[in-house]
């Protein structure tokens, strides 16, 4: 990502990739990885992946172009109390040399 738009993110965010399920139902994650990325608090209505209407609270603009799923765990910086809300929707933005940044939809 360029200088001028790295510095538009001001904080860091830690994604753990989505493993699998332990025997008792509860979800196994990777390692944290973190992020650069810019935040932002605003409801919106969107539908998920299920087709059912549902409202996201965070939008979280990230320096990453790995692949990020639905499942996977984010946790935000402490300045947001460290919650880690579920991920509702993801798109991957491509500027004209490719893929560029991730968007998250959260609740």
């Amino acid at each position: 990502m360029e200088p001028e738009l790295r510095a538009l993110l001001p904080w860091d965010v830690t994604i753990e990739k989505y493993i699998s399920k332990d025997p008792w139902g509860k979800p196994i994650y990777g390692g944290p990885v973190t992020y650069r990325a810019q935040i932002q608090f605003k409801r919106r209505e969107i539908t998920n992946k299920e087709g059912e209407r549902v409202y996201g609270r965070t939008t979280v603009y990230l320096d990453c172009i790995d692949p990020i799923d639905t499942l996977d765990r984010i946790t935000l910086p402490a300045q947001f109390g460290s919650v880690q809300p579920n991920i509702i929707e993801v798109e991957r933005v491509s500027d004209e040399r490719g893929l560029h940044h991730s968007k998250l939809t959260c609740s």
